[in-house]
């Protein structure tokens, strides 16, 4: 992976720092706009009056607990962490100055349209979402989101039936790590006009990277290096192709 690669990933993946956590919402400094809230039973209760609060993730949310962090208008950046214990994600339409939003366990989601209406948000992961295998949900976000990443877990591929509904999206950035695509194309990739990075696990054969590199060479992906295949990959590049791209990089 290339140094120009590596420092994509790194000013893409923003992750939202906010610790040292902090077990009670009592514990939140008022002059601080930055907080991590491990919730245990009820210690999350009167989150909603640190109006202060800028960035925000929270561990162990569930629905009373995203009830108080809906009532922080002011947020920017929001990381719900594992495990979170929530079925419905319709308070959060009321973060109308949401920007940066990570979801990094939605095992009870079944519904992922509400996050289309938060009028700022700009960066969007969604993590473990075995419920939510289409992603035409998203399609309203196509001109608003600049990345984008829907991922499984170390243990558990998050499944999509297919990249389709991303035709046309403007997003610089989308993350896939372990997701597992059904429809094996990724050619709709090609209309994203601001796309630079592409980054995570092999969605398609090794031909289909192949064409999408030909046709959109400013992306950057390590698929597109045919010695980053694992040798025997089902699908992946021949030999010849190995030894053609070493040859090159001599």
């Amino acid at each position: 992976m290339s140094v120009e690669h590596r420092s994509l990933i790194h000013h893409y993946r923003s992750k939202v720092m906010v610790g040292p956590p902090i077990m009670s919402a009592s514990d939140i400094r008022p002059d601080r706009d930055y907080a991590e809230l491990h919730r245990k039973k009820a210690s999350h209760q009167g989150l909603a009056a640190h109006q202060q609060l800028r960035q925000f993730a929270g561990v162990g949310v569930n629905e009373d607990f995203l009830g108080e962090i809906a009532q922080l208008t002011s947020l920017t950046h929001l990381d719900l962490r594992w495990p979170m214990r929530v079925t419905d994600l319709s308070p959060l339409t009321s973060l109308t100055n949401l920007e940066v939003l990570h979801l990094e366990t939605a095992s009870g989601i079944e519904d992922l349209s509400p996050l289309t209406r938060l009028p700022k948000l700009k960066v969007l992961t969604v993590e473990n979402a075995p419920k939510v295998r289409s992603l035409d949900w998203v399609r309203p976000l196509k001109d608003q989101l600049r990345v984008f990443g829907y991922e499984g877990t170390i243990n558990k591929d998050q499944i999509v039936e297919s990249l389709e509904p991303l035709e046309g999206f403007a997003m610089e950035a989308f993350f896939c790590t372990s997701l597992s695509n059904q429809s094996k194309s990724i050619a709709v990739l090609e209309s994203c006009p601001n796309l630079k990075l592409f980054d995570g696990a092999v969605l398609a054969p090794w031909k289909a990277y192949r064409a999408l590199e030909e046709k959109r060479p400013d992306i950057l992906c390590q698929w597109f290096n045919p010695n980053a295949w694992y040798v025997g990959w089902r699908d992946g590049p021949s030999a010849e192709e190995r030894a053609a791209a070493a040859a090159d990089r001599s």
